[in-house]
């Protein structure tokens, strides 16, 4: 496999909500700018927040090292100047995040992270 530079790297997080003994979509089913994301000012300080980024953190920490700061978070392709927990609800989440190369779309990198937040 070729060497990714980190600007090439996109990961885009869906989240799933359980609803009784399975995990259901959001709807409207987020898609998260996850660099963007993690460096929103207004999004930082979100216990959620804290917990799904050290999860993830072993998977790819370079991509997480070099992300710039933007400002903003991105929900469905809007860009939003609010707080995570606007959003998302307490409850028992699951996320799915994929690490793509923007250049080809191919996917480099996959985690899924169980949120418990009740």
């Amino acid at each position: 496999m070729k060497e990714l530079k980190i600007a090439q790297q996109v990961v885009e997080v869906s989240l799933f909500r359980k609803v009784s003994n399975f995990f259901r979509p959001m709807f409207p089913l987020p898609k998260i700018k996850w660099c963007e994301f993690i460096n929103n000012k207004a999004t930082k300080m979100s216990p959620v927040l804290s917990m799904i980024t050290v999860s993830l953190k072993p998977h790819a920490p370079q991509f997480f090292e070099a992300c710039p700061f933007t400002g903003d978070v991105y929900v469905n392709g809007l860009s939003t100047p609010t707080s995570v927990n606007t959003w998302l609800p307490k409850g028992n989440y699951k996320f799915t995040v994929h690490i793509y190369n923007n250049e080809d779309s191919l996917i480099i990198g996959a985690a899924i992270i169980m949120i418990r937040d009740n």
